[in-house]
């Protein structure tokens, strides 16, 4: 897994400066560190997408007092290590601290500034802003008093305009009421006559149907009396010829049986004799 060093070079020492370059780092997702050399330089070892490495570069070289970057010389390293975050290698304790104490200065020295150059502009900001608010007073109260007027003038109109308006709705109001009355009239008595009709149409219809159905059940009774008749006849005939027939039966039966109980007769006798 390849790396690449950067030297970075100039008043970079005792200002905060690896702090700047550790949140550049998070923010762009470089993963690495950054240390003090002895020379008064600052070593930052990185790895990660090259573009991103590249927008990285261009966060940190810093040229806003008290940090000054004058240089940074890169160059690709091999390594073995692979880097899971971007952390600060800090030096011995006592040079740290002394290193936080140089910053502190140095950054309540530049806010002193700010402040000091803050406190002129806002003092210069509020006579100019003394005068302009004098006139802008009394332009408002020009201003509150036209509109003033001419709120009233609104006013007056829209009382006016109300009224217009409630007497024409009114008006229609009742134009529509009475329009509403000659139709529900209207459709009273039209659907009154065509239920008339409907039920004249019924009644016909309930006759016809019944006069219809009356004659139908009468030929209907006539057929089934003959259906009937001839039913009984054909009937009464067959079961005539049936008992003839059944006559006949009996009296072959009859004869047989006689004839069999004779032969039984004289098989029996001769039975006996021998």
């Amino acid at each position: 897994m390849g790396a690449l060093e950067l030297i970075v070079t100039g008043n970079v020492q005792r200002v905060g400066y690896r702090n700047i370059v550790s949140q550049a780092a998070f923010e762009l997702g470089i993963k690495g560190y950054a240390e003090n050399l002895p020379d008064e330089s600052v070593k930052i070892v990185v790895q990660g997408d090259k573009a991103r490495i590249k927008k990285f570069i261009d966060k940190i070289k810093i040229r806003n007092w008290p940090i000054n970057v004058e240089n940074i010389k890169q160059r690709s390293i091999a390594t073995k290590i692979t880097f899971k975050r971007f952390t600060i290698n800090r030096g011995k304790p006592t040079r740290e601290m002394a290193e936080r104490a140089d910053e502190a200065a140095l950054y309540m020295h530049k806010m002193y500034d700010e402040m000091h150059s803050f406190r002129k502009e806002t003092n210069g900001n509020f006579g100019k802003l003394d005068v302009k608010y004098g006139s802008l007073s009394n332009k408002m109260d020009g201003f509150s008093g036209k509109l003033a007027k001419k709120m009233d003038n609104v006013s007056s109109k829209l009382d006016g305009t109300n009224q217009i308006l409630r007497e024409d709705l009114s008006k229609k109001m009742d134009s529509v009421s009475g329009k509403l009355d000659s139709t529900n009239r209207i459709l009273r008595e039209d659907l009154s006559n065509k239920m008339d009709d409907v039920s004249g149409k019924l009644d016909d219809t309930n006759r016809i149907l019944k006069e219809d159905l009356s004659n139908k059940m009468d030929s209907v009774s006539g057929k089934l009396d003959d259906t009937n008749r001839i039913l009984k006849e054909d009937l009464s005939n067959k079961m005539d010829n049936v008992s003839g027939k059944l006559d006949s039966t009996n009296l072959i039966l009859k004869e047989e049986f006689s004839k069999l109980s004779n032969a039984l007769l004289i098989i029996a006798n001769k039975a006996i004799q021998k």
